[in-house]
C-alpha cells in the first residue's frame, strides 16, 4: 500500500501500489489529493522516520520534550520532562468525539473566593505540566484564595503562581502535582502551539460558562487580527460566556492555539482569544508568587471553605501566635469561632483584627455579625454600616443589616437595605424576606 498525508487536514490516506497516478478523495475532510508515486513515498517515509529517531534520541538524552512538526524538531521553552501524559502526541487529526474524550481531563473549573469564602469568580484552566495550569488574568486577579475542580469532582488548592502577562492577561497557576496523583483519574497536559490557525479552520473550546463544567462548543476561526504590542488575536465563532475565560481554543489534533479572553457582547460571535505564544512572556525559571500570605493561612482557609471551622479555628490561632499583629489571621479566627457559635470569642478576635487595620471591612462585618447573633443591635448597626462604607457591594453586610432592622422594627430603613441588596444579589434579598416571613 502506498501511504501518504491529506494536503488539508494532514490525516493517513492509503491506496494501492498498482495505482501510481491520479486522485483521491480523503476520507476525514473530503478534499481531493493527487497520488504520489511510490519512490517520492519511500522518500517521504525515510525522511520522518529518521526525524522521529533524532527527536526520540533528544529525549531519551536530554530528558527534554521534542515537538516535531513539518520535519522540524523544535524544542518548546515551556516543555519539561513531565509525569502527566499528553493528549494526542502523535498530532493526528481527530474526529470532535475523540478530541473531546482525549483533552477534557485537562481542563479544569478555576474558582476564587473572598476573605469570608464567598465565592467570587469561576473560570477555566488548563494543564501544560505537571505543576501549571494556563488561565487568564482577569479570571484570579486579587483573590484570597483559589482552588481546581476536575470534572469528576476532584479538588485541589492553588497556592503560588508565577509574574503574570498583564497585557496579554495571562497567568500561569503553580500547583503541587502531589494534590492530584490521589485522584480517580490523572490530569493530562495539553499541547501548545505556536503556529497560527488559519482563518476558516475548525476550532473546539472546552471551558465553563457561567459554571456549567466541560461545556464543549465549536466554530472556526473567523479572523486573525494583528494588534501592536499583543501579538495576532484569534477571532472565532464558537460561544463562550462568562466562566469560559482561560478555556483553550483548540485545533482539531488537540493543539491549544489561544486562549479564549473576552467576548463583544453587542453582536453574535465576536469572541476572541489571546495568543498562546504570549505565554513565553511568562519566565516559570523564576520563584513563584504565594496567592495569599504564609500557607499556614492556605491551609487554615481551605478549612474554613470546607465547612471545617474546628480545624480552620486552630490554624488561625497559631498563625496569630505567629503573626500577632496580621489582620487576616484574627479575621480568620473570628469567622471561624462565630461559625462554632461563639460569638463571644468571635467579637473578641475581629476586634484585635481592626486594631491591626482600621479598613477591614471583613472584620466590621464579622464583628456586627456577632452583636446580632448577641442581640446587641446597635452596636451591630454601627459594624454593619461600616462594614459597607468601606465596601460598599458588600452583600452580606447589607443581609446581615437588614436583619438588624426588622428585629429593631424600622421599616423604612429595611426597605432600603432590602432595596439595595436585590440591586446587588436578587436571591440573597429573596432569601432575606423568607426568612423573615415576606
Amino acid at each position: 500500500m502506498i501511504r501518504w498525508t491529506c494536503r488539508q487536514c494532514e490525516s493517513e490516506m492509503e491506496a494501492p501500489e498498482s495505482l501510481r497516478s491520479g486522485f483521491l478523495k480523503c476520507p476525514e475532510c473530503g478534499m481531493t489529493n493527487p497520488v504520489p508515486d511510490t519512490t517520492q513515498n519511500t522518500r517521504l517515509l525515510k525522511v520522518r522516520n529518521i526525524v522521529l529517531l533524532i527527536s526520540l534520541v533528544g529525549v531519551l538524552g536530554l530528558g527534554t520534550i521534542f515537538i516535531v512538526w513539518k520535519g522540524k524538531s523544535t524544542q518548546h521553552p515551556l516543555a519539561t520532562p513531565s509525569i502527566l501524559r499528553s493528549a494526542n502526541p502523535q498530532k493526528h487529526r481527530l474526529k470532535l468525539p475523540d478530541l473531546i474524550a482525549l483533552v477534557k481531563p485537562g481542563v479544569v473549573l478555576i474558582r476564587t473566593y473572598s476573605a469570608i469564602g464567598e465565592m467570587v469568580s469561576t473560570g477555566t484552566g488548563f494543564f501544560i505540566d505537571d505543576d501549571k495550569i494556563v488561565t487568564n488574568l482577569h479570571v484570579v486577579k486579587n483573590a484570597y484564595a483559589i482552588d481546581i475542580l476536575s470534572s469528576d469532582g476532584n479538588l485541589a488548592s492553588v497556592y503560588q503562581y508565577w509574574t503574570p502577562d498583564n497585557e496579554g492577561d495571562l497567568i500561569i497557576l503553580k500547583i503541587d502535582p502531589d494534590q492530584y496523583l490521589e485522584w480517580s483519574w490523572k490530569p493530562v497536559r495539553l499541547q501548545i502551539t505556536s503556529e497560527l490557525p488559519r482563518e476558516g479552520e475548525d476550532i473546539v473550546v472546552i471551558g465553563n460558562p457561567l459554571g456549567l463544567s466541560d461545556t464543549v462548543s465549536q466554530g472556526i476561526v473567523s479572523s486573525l487580527r494583528p494588534v501592536q504590542g499583543l501579538g495576532t488575536i484569534i477571532q472565532i465563532t464558537a460561544p463562550i460566556s462568562p466562566g469560559s475565560s482561560g478555556s483553550p481554543i483548540m485545533n482539531m489534533r488537540g493543539e491549544v492555539v489561544a486562549v479564549a479572553t473576552l467576548q463583544m457582547i453587542k453582536g453574535q460571535n465576536l469572541n476572541f482569544g489571546s495568543p498562546v505564544d504570549r505565554l513565553r512572556n511568562i519566565d516559570t525559571t523564576l520563584d513563584p508568587i504565594t496567592v495569599s500570605p504564609p500557607s499556614i493561612f492556605n491551609r487554615a482557609f481551605e478549612y474554613y471553605r470546607r465547612d471545617r471551622p474546628q480545624e480552620a479555628l486552630s490554624l488561625f490561632m497559631e498563625a496569630t501566635k505567629k503573626y500577632p499583629n496580621n489582620t487576616a489571621a484574627w479575621t480568620g479566627a473570628g469567622l471561624s469561632a462565630y461559625a462554632l457559635k461563639k460569638y463571644k470569642d468571635a467579637i473578641e478576635f475581629q476586634s484585635k483584627a481592626i486594631d491591626c487595620d482600621h479598613a477591614n471591612a471583613t472584620a466590621y462585618y464579622g464583628r456586627g455579625a456577632s452583636y446580632l447573633q448577641n442581640q446587641q443591635y446597635l452596636k451591630s448597626e454601627n459594624d454593619l454600616l461600616q462594614a459597607i462604607k468601606l465596601n460598599p457591594e458588600f452583600t452580606e453586610a447589607y443581609f446581615q443589616l437588614g436583619v438588624v432592622y426588622y428585629a429593631k422594627n424600622k421599616g423604612r430603613q429595611f426597605k432600603e437595605v432590602l432595596a439595595k441588596l436585590k440591586s446587588l444579589d436578587p436571591e440573597r434579598a429573596k432569601t432575606l424576606t423568607d426568612i423573615l416571613g415576606g
